[in-house]
């Protein structure tokens, strides 16, 4: 494998993840509700949760013969989008509360209080300071910090995932309380999904529908003990539904497919959705309608999938050329990338 190579297949997954990552945010309302049951809710939505750990084996995969300097660079343009995406959700939470003074009379000095009371160091540590989905990005980001701490002792891709399984199995267990530092398993979680897709790039397994198929069935067995309300184990079979999709989708692919050209945008979409699926939890809240008919129509969360999906993508290039590039050279002029 070389830097030359490229796979098409894994951007098509990371398509496939990341609309699993909006529907799940899409759905929510459900889970709070006192509706939720197997058939609107439950026999789906577990199987989405293999979404972010997919997402972190395919960094870890395409880091897998990066250096340092490289793994820094790329710890550093997370950083960078971290800070792009809580730009974009502070604008809106001051939106917000100018149009909730408006169409709900509330008090602009209490809103402005509930949403700076929220920035602490830990917030901002975990990701959670200004839109709770912006977990993965810090996670991320200080998981390929570590990665480049631990290297410096050791750069067998073995002993790094042994490294990372222990963490995260500390973490799970509750032996390493880190609760006030980490939501959705947090750095631990993204360093073992990182390292296990480093570990495929360096093992080189083979790839076929045999690999694939497994994936499935672990996803299915973890589905159900998750349904069921299994404790930390079942994160053994969602981590072998990683590998074993992971494994597959790994496989390079030479031609590219519509399916796979849009993975170039699974990023804006995974941090931009959430934006639009408020924007219309504030019209449905402000307009003279019934918001709750509308919302258990059998097409609303579908629609609002499309809606956030089709959103994100169009906003993707101002975006990143608007937003996030004036980041990144702020960035770069606090922080220079090394040349080693």
């Amino acid at each position: 494998m070389t830097d030359k190579t490229y796979y098409h297949r894994l951007d098509a997954f990371k398509f496939i993840a990341v609309l699993m990552v909006v529907a799940i945010h899409a759905t929510t309302y459900i889970h709070l509700s006192d509706h939720a049951n197997f058939w609107n809710y439950g026999w789906y939505r577990h199987f989405f949760e293999i979404a972010v750990p997919f997402f972190l084996f395919a960094s870890g995969f395409l880091l897998g013969n990066k250096g340092t300097a490289k793994l820094l660079s790329y710890a550093k343009k997370i950083f960078v989008l971290y800070l792009a995406a809580s730009a974009v959700y502070l604008v809106f939470a001051l939106i917000k509360i100018l149009t909730d003074r408006i169409f709900l009379d509330t008090a602009i000095s209490e809103s402005l209080v509930e949403v700076f009371s929220q920035w602490t160091p830990a917030s901002l540590f975990r990701g959670d300071m200004l839109q709770g989905h912006l977990w993965y990005l810090a996670a991320t980001c200080w998981a390929v910090l570590l990665l480049v701490l631990i290297r410096r002792f050791t750069s067998d891709h073995r002993v790094v995932l042994g490294i990372a399984t222990g963490l995260y199995a500390l973490t799970l267990s509750g032996l390493l309380p880190l609760e006030v530092l980490v939501i959705n398993g947090g750095f631990p979680k993204a360093l073992f999904y990182i390292a296990l897709g480093i570990a495929v790039f360096n093992s080189k397994p083979p790839r076929n529908l045999w690999i694939l198929g497994a994936g499935l069935v672990s996803l299915t067995v973890f589905a159900a003990m998750r349904y069921s309300g299994m404790g930390p184990l079942m994160e053994i079979p969602l981590a072998l539904a990683t590998l074993c999709i992971g494994i597959y989708a790994t496989d390079p692919v030479t031609r590219e497919t519509r399916l796979s050209g849009l993975g170039k945008y699974a990023l804006s979409i995974y941090v931009l959705h959430i934006l639009f699926l408020r924007i219309i939890d504030c019209i449905l809240l402000y307009a003279p309608i019934d918001a709750e008919r509308i919302r258990w129509h059998a097409a609303y969360p579908i629609a609002i999938t499309a809606i956030a999906t089709l959103g994100s993508i169009a906003l993707h290039n101002l975006f990143t050329q608007r937003l996030l590039a004036p980041t990144q050279r702020f960035v770069d002029r606090l922080l220079p990338s090394t040349t080693r």
